[in-house]
Order: C-alpha cells, then sequence, then structure tokens
C-alpha cells in the first residue's frame, strides 16, 4: 500500500506505538511514524535506514495520563496512563539521539485533548521532556511540519517568495515556548499576508466526546482543567 501510495505522489502516515509495528512501517517506507512509544533500538534503526519521520504526539499521552479520573471509563485500558508516558518521551529522546527529524503535531480531537486547547503543549513537553532547544522545537512546528502539506516549499518559513503566514505573540516563545498556551498572548495571525479573525468557537462537549466514543466522562478543555485544579483534585498544571 505505501508503494501505491508513493506511486500517486502521496505521503504516508502509519499510526504504529509498538515496536513491531513500527519497525514494518519503516521497513515499508512510511514517511511519518506516529506516536512510536515503545520504540527499541531495531524500530529506531530500521526508521533511520529509511528516513522516516517520527511524530511522538506527546500530548495525547501525557493528557491521558494527567487528566482521567477513576470515573473515566478509560481509566483501565492499559495503553493510556503511566506505562505508555514513561515510554513514549524516552522513546522520543533517543530518536532525536540518532539523528532522527522529529515532527510537532497534538493528535487533538477527543475530549482528553479537544481541538483549540492544547495544541502548543507539544512543543513544551518535546523541550521538557525529549530534550529539544525552544528554537528546534519551533523549527520542527513550522519548517519541517510545511514540508508534509506544501511540496512547492511556500510555508514554514519566513522568506522571500513564500506564503506570510504569521502569527504574533505577546511575549518571546524562544524564552519559553509554553506562552504559545496562552490564549491571549496570541495577538495576530496572518495567512498568506491576510489577518484571520480569532474568534474561535469553544470546545463543544457533545460533538468531541461523541467522536471519542465517550471514553471520558468530562471534558479536559483549559478551563475545565482550571476548575479541577482550583478544587484541588488535581496540582496546578
Amino acid at each position: 500500500m505505501i508503494t501505491e501510495c508513493h506511486r500517486l505522489g502521496k505521503k504516508v502516515i502509519v499510526h504504529a506505538k509498538g515496536a513491531e509495528a513500527m519497525l514494518f512501517g519503516a521497513r515499508a517506507g512510511a514517511d511519518v511514524i506516529y506516536h512510536a512509544s515503545w520504540a527499541d533500538e531495531e524500530a529506531l534503526d530500521a526508521a533511520r535506514e529509511n528516513g522516516c519521520v517520527i511524530c511522538p504526539s506527546l500530548t495525547i499521552i501525557y493528557n491521558n495520563n494527567t487528566f482521567t479520573q477513576t470515573t473515566d471509563a478509560s481509566f483501565n485500558r492499559t495503553d493510556h496512563g503511566a506505562s505508555e508516558w514513561a515510554a513514549a518521551h524516552v522513546s522520543a529522546r533517543r530518536a532525536r539521539e540518532l539523528g532522527i527529524p522529529l515532527m510537532a503535531g497534538s493528535d487533538s480531537g477527543f475530549a482528553i485533548n479537544p481541538c483549540g486547547e492544547w495544541h502548543a503543549r507539544e512543543l513544551d513537553l518535546m523541550v521538557k521532556h525529549v530534550g529539544l532547544t525552544t528554537a528546534e522545537v519551533l523549527r520542527a512546528a513550522t519548517a519541517l511540519n510545511a514540508t508534509f502539506f506544501d511540496d512547492a516549499g511556500r510555508m514554514g518559513a519566513l522568506e522571500v517568495g513564500r506564503h506570510a503566514d504569521i502569527l504574533v505573540v505577546d511575549g518571546d516563545p524562544l524564552a519559553d515556548v509554553a506562552v504559545l498556551l496562552d490564549k491571549s498572548a496570541i495577538k495576530e495571525v496572518y495567512l498568506e499576508g491576510e489577518p484571520v479573525r480569532l474568534a474561535v468557537r469553544p470546545a463543544q462537549l457533545a460533538g468531541e466526546t461523541d467522536n471519542t466514543y465517550r471514553f471520558w466522562q468530562d471534558m479536559y478543555d483549559q478551563r475545565r482543567v482550571a476548575e479541577l485544579a482550583a478544587e484541588s483534585r488535581w496540582r496546578a498544571i
């Protein structure tokens, strides 16, 4: 299937958490391996030898481990929680040590990780737990990510001849990339040089949980997480 997709000019992403799935995906020539949570040396070597990129997608794993409560239906699923988080960021760090490029993607669209809430957490986690510098992780989220959406080289950097896609932030992401999690700090967004309206609807409880098979009983957007933290159910996050 990967060969046929490449023949048609398409890139291929494989969702592989275990080492065996990652190994087979890499040997088949997948362009991106998503998660790679339990990668071993054989799988990582295959990814490096075949020019694969890894997208650790740490945010969904971190949020699973941090937010899920005993009342949530997914609480006892073995592929969630502390065991995967403990393995995932170690695998990502090892991939970086081997020189495998790392993309930045948060795997959003779940009640535990709703769209529009935690995307920038991926960058912060990659700095704190994988060892990337803020400059490296910002390049991963822009220049590297853009190569998978734009073969013409018009995205991902502020250069002559490219689209003027610009994010204006009240703060310095190079000093603390977590500033991007503060919605109030996002002052302007330009797409191809044109301003974009920043009015965004809040996460919709019914839609998100319907899409996640009701794995969770709550919507863990930033507002709800702040409420729960204030009630001392969790430490401040």
